[in-house]
């Protein structure tokens, strides 16, 4: 894993045992650190859609206490199962997420400069990267095509929208 990913691991593996916590035992709770560490891990794209349903319904710890409750488990045992089920999937896959040297500077360039839509096309290309080279390969084009025509929009240059970069397999006739 590289520095970043084991970042985004343990942050996961954090919010799960907080919530354990929660779950078994009882007193008073200070909610703020579940808030912000499940702001921040909702605000990642791509990662939003892997963390366990519930994260983005429950924005305290009262409301995730509220909602274990309802669960009607008989035993701190069975809460431990739940949550443990719940996150395997997210830290799956954080865990084997493989990376690339330039992937956590580009992102964080990208946060700062690039567009919504530079955002979706760069997010796309890492997703596709290893399971389909040639999506993610389209999706590099996509994000090359949309930071041009976002660059040309705040330079205030005109030009045809529906423009495409041309297709070219890169030899010659």
């Amino acid at each position: 894993m590289s520095n970043g990913t084991n970042d985004l691991f343990m942050k996961v593996e954090m919010l799960r045992n907080l919530l354990v916590s929660r779950a078994t035992t009882p007193g008073p709770w200070n909610g703020r650190q579940y808030t912000l560490v499940r702001q921040e891990l909702l605000a990642i794209p791509g990662l939003k859609e892997k963390l366990p349903t519930f994260i983005q319904t429950t924005f305290t710890l009262d409301d995730f206490w509220a909602l274990i409750k309802l669960k009607g488990f008989d035993t701190y045992q069975q809460r431990r199962d739940f949550l443990r089920t719940e996150f395997t999937p997210v830290l799956q896959h954080l865990e084997t997420k493989q990376t690339a040297p330039a992937d956590q500077p580009i992102t964080s360039s990208l946060k700062t400069w690039g567009t919504a839509e530079v955002h979706a096309a760069w997010e796309k290309a890492l997703d596709r990267r290893h399971s389909d080279p040639e999506g993610a390969v389209t999706a590099a084009r996509t994000l090359l095509e949309t930071t041009c025509k976002s660059i040309l929009h705040k330079q205030g240059v005109t030009f045809d929208e529906e423009a495409d970069l041309p297709n070219s397999t890169g030899r010659r006739p």
